[in-house]
């Protein structure tokens, strides 16, 4: 099984399940423990509260099988206010960004996270204000 868990539906990916988080995390709960083989978090975090966000990725974590990929992205708050401050983007562009913005980590934050729910950090990158993390679960 592979699932996409965005916040709402806009864009699935072909070939995988989509959950969305926007009226909360049942259909995730339900989803069977260590039972995908591949996850796509792509955006929902930054448009949910802090605490929701951490139990997000906790679930998916759960929901992996041993050696099942996670892949998660957002808006990395380090860049975002870095480039705000070099004035590489102006208030405008700063707004747009946090128009629908419930909370911001930046990438290191997640890597902690997602480390300490057992998971190997493959590959982290930041693309402007956007970060993207693959990661794959190691242990039980």
């Amino acid at each position: 099984m592979k699932i996409q868990i965005c916040y709402e539906n806009t864009n699935g990916v072909e070939g995988f399940e989509v959950i969305e988080t926007k009226y909360g995390l049942a259909a995730l709960q339900e989803v069977t423990d260590h039972s995908s083989e591949e996850i796509y978090i792509t955006e929902c975090i930054d448009r949910m509260e802090y605490e929701e966000s951490l139990k997000v990725l906790s679930l998916a974590v759960q929901k992996l099988r041993l050696n099942g990929k996670l892949s998660v992205n957002g808006t990395d708050l380090r860049s975002c206010c870095t480039l705000f401050v070099n004035d590489s983007i102006d208030s405008k562009q700063f707004s747009a960004v946090l128009k629908d913005v419930s909370s911001l980590q930046n990438c290191c934050e997640v890597e902690k996270i997602l480390k300490s729910l057992g998971v190997l950090i493959d590959t982290s990158v930041i693309k402007g204000t956007t970060y993207e993390i693959k990661a794959i679960r190691q242990n039980g």
